[in-house]
């Protein structure tokens, strides 16, 4: 009974090591395949954490392009308003001398013209087609463009409209305004651009000329030597 005893003993105990030594292995196996997924998952976080940095940083680069080509966009708008309105200018005071009103004035720059300018009479001309009231067109315009010296010529151009008064001795003066404005802007570029063009003739110019005037010299010194 005893042998009996000792040799179920001796069984289970045999079976227990062996199921321990089989667990260790599933478990080292299961750990190696846990660290494999915890690898895969963490590497699956960072590629979610790149894309979404990426597009954001991509998105912001968008705005900012977006933003800097609008920019762009308007300073050459303005620029070119600024150019443009001085003949605009003449143009109308010619209609108006002629017995024109105003706004037929406006139709013919935006039916003749094909600049900035020429586009916003035919815009302004559209919307008092449409029935909305010259002045209010104009202050719309004005609003829209936010250029000081067409915003001044819309002011006196409503001013006269409202209150009856005279306006081609007006828009003879700010015509005149805008061209001596024109020039003085044109000077001081030049002015400014003096300066940009001694950064060729200090740095390329020159000392390409020191290099002919002293290299002839080096050269026959060390003849000479």
């Amino acid at each position: 009974m005893n042998d009996i005893v000792l040799a179920a003993v001796a069984a289970v105990g045999v079976w227990l090591v062996v199921f321990h030594r089989r667990a260790r292995r599933h478990e080292r196996a299961l750990a190696h395949h846990l660290v494999d997924v915890s690898e895969v998952a963490r590497d699956v976080m960072r590629n979610r954490v790149a894309w979404r940095l990426r597009d954001r940083v991509t998105e912001r680069c968008k705005r900012m392009v977006t933003v800097i080509n609008a920019a762009a966009a308007s300073r050459s708008r303005s620029r070119q308003i600024g150019i443009e309105l001085p003949v605009v200018l003449d143009f109308v005071v010619l209609c108006l001398s002629a017995g024109v009103s105003t706004a037929d004035a406006l139709y013919r720059v935006g039916a003749v013209g094909g600049g900035a300018l020429a586009a916003e009479c035919r815009v302004i001309s559209a919307q008092h087609s449409l029935g909305m009231s010259l002045t209010d067109a104009l202050r719309e315009s004005a609003r829209r463009h936010s250029h000081p010296a067409w915003n001044r010529t819309v002011d006196h151009i409503v001013d006269a409209l409202d209150r009856g008064t005279p306006l081609v001795g007006t828009l003879v003066a700010l015509a005149a305004e805008e061209r001596a404005a024109a020039t003085r802007a044109v000077i001081e570029s030049g002015s400014v651009r003096e300066v940009a063009m001694l950064v060729p003739l200090v740095f390329v110019i020159l000392p390409v000329t020191v290099i002919f005037a002293v290299f002839p010299g080096i050269v026959a010194l060390e003849f000479v030597v």
